[in-house]
């Protein structure tokens, strides 16, 4: 199967690919997301997008940030609402992936994976509720 990275960075954009892999190298350590290739870029999705990623220029990587609000940061470029993403931020060298842009895949993570702890815990008291009404209504 063709790697949709080949296309998308391919030519001048080649040397791109490193930074990207480094960034991605960073996301995957929040847990397994599922990776949707697009024409020029890759959206990271969970139950929705969380970000996006993919060459800016010849020179730069584009992140994009799907979150309602970020600590304002030189860095962060915040987009008009109704957009994939509400901010992005450009790369162009390996230490630019640092702890600032690890915060924020962090804090965005955190929000989609703490909807699925509160309906799990949820679920679980009802059914463990579910579960002693029935006995007592039995006995």
């Amino acid at each position: 199967e063709l790697d949709p990275l080949d296309a998308i960075y391919s030519g001048a954009k080649a040397a791109l690919r490193p930074l990207h892999e480094q960034v991605m190298g960073k996301i995957t350590a929040f847990g397994d997301f599922e990776i949707a290739p697009k024409k020029g870029y890759l959206s990271l999705r969970r139950k929705k997008q969380f970000a996006m990623l993919g060459p800016a220029t010849q020179t730069q990587i584009e992140v994009g940030l799907n979150a309602k609000a970020l600590p304002a940061d030189p860095r962060l470029k915040a987009l008009p609402p109704g957009g994939m993403c509400q901010y992005t931020v450009r790369l162009a060298a390996a230490a630019e992936v640092d702890a600032r842009l690890v915060g924020w895949f962090s804090r965005i993570v955190r929000r989609f994976q703490s909807g699925y702890v509160y309906h799990y815990a949820f679920v679980m008291i009802f059914g463990v509720f579910t579960l002693l009404t029935l006995w007592f209504v039995r006995t």
